[in-house]
């Protein structure tokens, strides 16, 4: 079964947007966002943005480091952001804010998936990682690894891919397998993986690349310019976990969709509510793109497989569940020629 969504959302000219209840009230409070977080956001205007916040109890955002791919390599002068948990869910204020910003976080406070719009509209796309400072990295951390990954183009090329490799003894990287919306394609050269001590991932296939490591260091989020010129926001995660049924309960997803279709670029939000049969339920389904129809399907029944890929023939949906089971990174076509990177955070 499918349904209509027609959407009237405004794209642009707030500070501070409003937001369906997504979660319990009480599942988060403001002092849970306090910390530093390394940032990696992708707009479809191409461009990608990578930072370091610092975030106090009462939400004030400072920001210690930032570079995008226009050449930026300093923090905005008179930095004004603020992220206000409400309603279970985050959200921003202030002259670096944005509009229509709309984020949640996963259940052990590591990671936030969210969208928004920049100051020239641009559709956004961000992923946030906690740093925990006393957390040491090293070589061995990325080196005799088997991963998947999941990637978002902009520019030129509009599309989702997604693919699967592997680490040697000193780096090198094998990609067995990439696909995108037209089947299997020749991968990139990924060239050799390397870590720092402070948790930078770089490929030196990629000039450009620079990833992090999260603190249990199974997932490596990262933003570069590839070899034609377009923009990319790529989710690596590391495998090896054996995995059991799909996890049941509530969870929330932020996409950003581009393509060839007339209706994007835009973002979306829904929720999605999974059960251990393997049928996921969606609602509450929030698009950015005004006065747009779009036939979206009320539920899909996803198959999970031992090394934790999900795939579903509903939205070509194909995806990983994380090694800690609180979040899920995936691609979707939710609609003819729009393609979707898409993060789905659990509900505690």
């Amino acid at each position: 079964m499918t349904f209509l969504i027609i959407s009237g959302c405004a794209g642009g000219g707030e500070e501070e947007a409003t937001s369906p209840n997504t979660n319990d009230d009480a599942a988060y409070t403001q002092a849970d966002l306090a910390g530093t977080w390394r940032i990696h956001k992708l707009a479809n205007d191409p461009r990608w943005t990578r930072a370091t916040f610092t975030v106090n109890e009462s939400g004030v955002v400072s920001c210690v480091s930032y570079e995008d791919s226009t050449g930026a390599n300093v923090c905005p002068a008179s930095f004004d952001l603020q992220w206000t948990v409400a309603n279970g869910a985050i959200t921003a204020s202030g002259d670096n804010a944005g509009s229509d910003v709309h984020m949640t976080m996963t259940s052990n406070f590591k990671l936030i998936a969210g969208t928004g719009a920049a100051a020239d509209d641009s559709k956004e796309f961000l992923v946030t990682q906690r740093i925990t400072e006393e957390i040491t990295y090293s070589e061995s951390d990325v080196r005799n690894k088997t991963f998947v990954y999941h990637s978002l183009i902009v520019g030129n090329e509009k599309k989702w891919v997604y693919g699967a490799g592997a680490t040697s003894d000193v780096g090198a990287v094998t990609i067995s397998s990439e696909t995108d919306p037209a089947g299997s394609t020749t991968p990139p050269n990924f060239g050799t993986m390397s870590v720092g001590t402070d948790g930078i991932v770089t490929l030196t296939g990629f000039t450009d690349y620079r990833g992090f490591l999260s603190d249990d260091k199974k997932t490596i989020v990262g933003t570069f310019t590839d070899k034609n010129g377009d923009d990319q926001l790529m989710v690596i995660q590391i495998t090896g976990q054996t995995y059991g049924a799909m996890p049941a309960g509530d969870w929330n997803a932020h996409g950003l969709v581009v393509g060839s279709s007339s209706y994007a670029p835009f973002w979306l939000y829904f929720t999605a509510t999974a059960d251990n049969s393997g049928t996921i339920s969606f609602s509450n389904w929030e698009f950015s793109q005004p006065l747009a129809i779009f036939v979206v399907p009320d539920s899909a029944d996803v198959a999970l497989s031992g090394s934790g890929v999900v795939t579903s023939d509903t939205m070509a949906l194909h995806g990983q569940l994380s090694d800690d089971n609180t979040f899920m990174v995936s691609t979707l076509t939710p609609y003819t020629d729009c393609y979707a990177l898409t993060i789905f955070t659990d509900v505690p």
